[in-house]
């Protein structure tokens, strides 16, 4: 598998030096970029040697995915500016994970919560088919969020709204938190396009640690074993940056040269 790590532009040197292969940025940080800023960073990311293939944190908590507040004409607009900078950066696949936007209030009815959500992917498929690009849907632990909470929920969803360029990305994160069994990887493989991973001991994504490690191996070994061989991303927030990237770093290659 190929390491990398999502964070911000301005870490990218730091990736490179400390030995990372791959970078993705934020949807919400490309798509809120001014044009001066968002040319800077693709100019870095063509030229670099890091992979970028995909973009996480689709889109900002003011843009509505479901509920009552849902307006698929903003959506459709955001996709588009987004799928238009992304194509420029070289990028293939939009993670969409993006809990505050696909939250809805205690009591709204969970079926047209599911039923708006999946209008929203819809929409967001349609306009990255124009630019060659896949949508990749992602599973949030309950703690996050109230809508498609588990790899087979998302599974069912995508399956349902049938679109080609709908796949899955999976979080080890989420799913471990969810105590979602292993061998369910071996039913959503076939969709399975990037896969993140982040520490679940403390509060939030954090980074890697031995412990957290034991954790995520079994979910890691069962992605290699169905023939997964693309980007492990690391999507932590918290703890601090520099060690928790060069100790998260030093367990991915571990975990790398076994596969070898």
């Amino acid at each position: 598998m190929v390491i990398g790590c999502c964070t911000t532009i301005d870490r990218y040197d730091t990736l490179q030096e400390m030995g990372y292969q791959a970078i993705a940025l934020a949807g919400k940080d490309i798509a809120g970029m001014d044009d001066e800023t968002f040319l800077r960073a693709a100019e870095k990311i063509k030229a670099g040697p890091l992979a970028m293939t995909s973009l996480n944190a689709f889109c900002p908590p003011a843009l509505r995915l479901n509920g009552p507040d849902v307006d698929y004409g903003s959506v459709c607009a955001y996709a588009e500016k987004l799928c238009s900078r992304g194509q420029a950066m070289g990028v293939k696949y939009l993670g969409v994970g993006s809990p505050a936007s696909r939250n809805t209030p205690k009591g709204y009815p969970r079926e047209r919560a599911l039923s708006e959500f999946g209008h929203s992917i819809m929409e967001i498929c349609r306009v990255a088919e124009k630019y060659q690009m896949e949508v990749l849907l992602e599973a949030l632990t309950r703690v996050e969020c109230n809508c498609v909470n588990d790899t087979m929920e998302a599974l069912d969803l995508l399956c349902g709204l049938n679109l080609p360029n709908l796949h899955l990305l999976y979080d080890i994160y989420h799913a471990c938190l969810m105590k979602e069994p292993v061998k369910w990887i071996e039913t959503a493989a076939r969709e399975i396009r990037c896969v993140h991973i982040a520490g679940v001991h403390g509060e939030g994504h954090t980074y890697l640690n031995p412990r957290s490690m034991e954790k995520m191996l079994p979910y890691i070994k069962m992605l290699a074993q169905c023939g997964y061989h693309g980007e492990l991303l690391l999507e932590a927030f918290c703890g601090d940056p520099d060690s928790g990237l060069a100790q998260s770093l030093e367990l991915l290659r571990g975990v790398q040269q076994d596969q070898n």
